[in-house]
């Protein structure tokens, strides 16, 4: 919302404005995510116990033409969008040297 009046450009959108419309709630819907079978309620995925000491020498260097890049793989926020941003620049940026 905006205390400006709306530019003489522009149409209210259908239905009225957005606030208008979000007061008559159609539908609501509550989930438990801890239920679920394949999230069990985690944002992030988080490797096994013994994963990192056994494998974790290998996460993170190229295999020939292939580079990992993602959210796990990110030191920072691991897991979040945040991370698989910063891991993909850090990527390109280690592919763009190498030309």
């Amino acid at each position: 919302m905006s205390a400006r009046p709306r530019p003489r450009w522009t149409r209210p959108p259908p239905g009225g404005p957005p606030t208008d419309r979000a007061l008559d709630t159609v539908e609501y819907v509550e989930q438990d995510w801890t239920a679920e079978q394949w999230t069990q309620g985690g944002p992030t995925s988080v490797a096994a116990p013994g994963v990192l000491s056994d494998f974790g020498q290998w996460r993170d260097r190229p295999h020939h033409r292939v580079h990992w890049a993602g959210a796990e793989f990110s030191p920072y926020w691991n897991g979040y969008m945040d991370g698989a941003v910063r891991s993909g620049r850090h990527t390109a940026t280690e592919l763009l040297h190498q030309l």
